[in-house]
């Protein structure tokens, strides 16, 4: 669906100037409220008139790339984690100490769910357990290896330097309050907490080659760039994407989407409702 835009602007009569026209010849719709593309029709035509305009290669006869891997790791939230996750999937709404917090609309209900299943809600700390995930992993990796942590949060940085300061471990930072960048670059720093719309273009990471997950986010064109990252031209070394989850919560959904490379938001909203 991404080719309608770029042929628009290079060549408007291939296949028009209406999206939706272009979308209903191509593919069927349907899922949460009939907005998720579910397959492709015509694609033999599509191909066709692509044919006029443009070479088609694949990366594989043309770079020499290295493979990478998938690595789904699951854990449980602690009790207390579990205990505000449910009352803020089912009510809405979860009482702590500093007082009550509510969320007022699915969307933002989303990001909630996803921080709590990262120990923090709304800038308060519930818990440790994704923390402790990740400990275990950056005392597994070898110590000569260099490591990408993604995350979405700004707390969820703060729990990744916290982390990196118990276990020794040099961590510089790549996010929109902080480009610690070229110290990881020159070796002063084995881990790189890099904020994942600040880690999807224009970077290299191929120093690394272990990408840990501590939170993906809602957009797959940020999680499909931050991939490229580290698995990119200049990589000489097979890697590892470790996605931490916790089960039973929007991080299994989201992954599950990411997957399906669909729209994040809604085949999410979507998984709810199935629910």
């Amino acid at each position: 669906m991404d080719v309608f835009s770029q042929l628009k602007f290079t060549d408007p009569g291939l296949f028009g100037l209406s999206y939706s026209r272009f979308r209903s010849r191509y593919a069927f719709m349907g899922g949460f409220q009939g907005k998720q593309i579910l397959g492709y029709i015509n694609q033999d035509e599509m191909t066709e008139k692509l044919k006029q305009v443009m070479i088609r290669v694949r990366a594989e006869d043309v770079l020499k790339l290295t493979n990478f891997e998938d690595i789904y790791f699951t854990f449980d939230l602690s009790a207390g984690e579990r205990k505000i996750y449910n009352e803020i999937q089912n009510e809405f709404c979860t009482q702590l100490a500093s007082g009550m917090i509510t969320v007022s609309n699915a969307l933002t209900k989303l990001l909630r769910l996803q921080q709590i299943t990262c120990g923090h809600l709304e800038g308060h700390i519930i818990g440790d357990t994704k923390k402790s995930v990740l400990m275990d992993f950056l005392m597994d990796i070898a110590p000569d290896e260099n490591i990408v942590v993604f995350c979405l949060f700004h707390q969820d940085l703060n729990a990744i330097q916290d982390a990196c300061k118990q276990l020794g471990i040099p961590c510089a930072e790549l996010s929109g309050r902080k480009d610690e960048l070229d110290i990881w670059q020159k070796g002063h720093a084995r881990v790189l907490a890099a904020q994942i719309r600040s880690g999807k273009e224009g970077i290299d990471l191929t120093r690394a080659r272990y990408n840990i997950y501590y939170s993906e986010g809602f957009s797959l064109g940020d999680y499909s760039q931050s991939r490229k990252r580290t698995d990119r031209p200049g990589q000489t070394r097979d890697g590892y994407y470790i996605h931490l989850i916790a089960e039973k919560t929007v991080d299994e959904k989201i992954i599950k989407a990411l997957r399906s490379k669909q729209d994040i938001v809604e085949n999410v909203l979507w998984q709810f409702k199935q629910d």
